[in-house]
């Protein structure tokens, strides 16, 4: 399975910021859910949230981005998702250019992009 790092918008400031955030969640765990269906294998970021709803308050903000910067480093690609990405996109984005992980920006470019470097025979 082609390793895909999602990235898109978690937090907003548009709307009052929980319904933002809310529908950036929903985006990407529905993009997410399609790669899957899809047969790729998508790091999903909407979901970290489900680690405070256990009570681990132990788990730091920080510690929720050393981990998925490890993963973004595993990964086979990028897809972007956000039109107007944030800060921690851009980060996300250098740290993945710095890699040599390829970058695409929609879901016809992740299909293309496995077409020309995967041999599906």
């Amino acid at each position: 399975m082609t390793r895909v790092f999602v990235a898109g918008l978690y937090s907003t400031t548009e709307y009052n910021n929980l319904i933002g955030c809310l529908k950036n969640m929903k985006e990407g765990i529905r993009v997410c859910a399609n790669l899957i269906s899809m047969g790729y294998a998508p790091f999903c970021c909407w979901v970290d949230f489900l680690y405070f709803l256990v009570g681990n308050y132990a788990i730091s903000e920080k510690r929720i981005r050393d981990y998925t910067i490890e993963f973004l480093c595993a990964c086979d690609i990028m897809l972007v998702i956000s039109n107007s990405p944030g800060s921690g996109v851009n980060a996300e984005i250098e740290i993945a250019k710095k890699h040599g992980i390829p970058i695409v920006y929609s879901i016809d470019e992740l299909i293309n992009y496995k077409k020309g470097v995967v041999d599906e025979n």
